[in-house]
């Protein structure tokens, strides 16, 4: 049978330690702490404070070079863009040029991206596509 483990925690729900051996209970209670049973071994997960609980770390957004994101477009999506004389569009295609890195979830580029499907440009499949983490 595999070991307990407990997160120890604070009055305010702040993670002290976790481990499968905890202190008694008049130690505990001496420090305003309490043992909360957990599921198993958390390395790799994160105290969620609101929830009491373990919870995977969020996914970072990905950054990624020109390039590489508008290799994401096909060529008829981007010749398409590029040929489009819509102020909105040319002001994205200008902020494309002029940039070496794209983060594809930041707002900078999902709401041109749901402008381009407004003026169907793209479909919203493939702006979701485009603009995926």
């Amino acid at each position: 049978m595999a070991d307990q483990w407990y997160a120890i925690v604070d009055s305010n729900g702040v993670l002290i330690s976790t481990g499968t051996v905890i202190a008694s209970q008049e130690e505990l209670n001496l420090n305003r702490y309490h043992a909360i049973p957990i599921a198993g071994n958390p390395s790799g997960l994160i105290w969620d404070i609101d929830t009491q609980s373990f919870v995977y770390p969020p996914i970072p957004n990905t950054i990624l070079p020109k390039v590489q994101f508008i290799q994401r477009f096909t060529a008829q999506e981007f010749a398409g863009i590029r040929a489009s004389t819509d102020d909105q569009v040319q002001f994205f295609v200008y902020q494309l040029d002029n940039s070496t890195l794209i983060e594809p979830q930041a707002p900078q580029v999902q709401e041109p991206l749901a402008y381009l499907v407004q003026v169907g440009l793209l479909t919203q499949e493939r702006a979701d596509v485009i603009g995926a983490n």
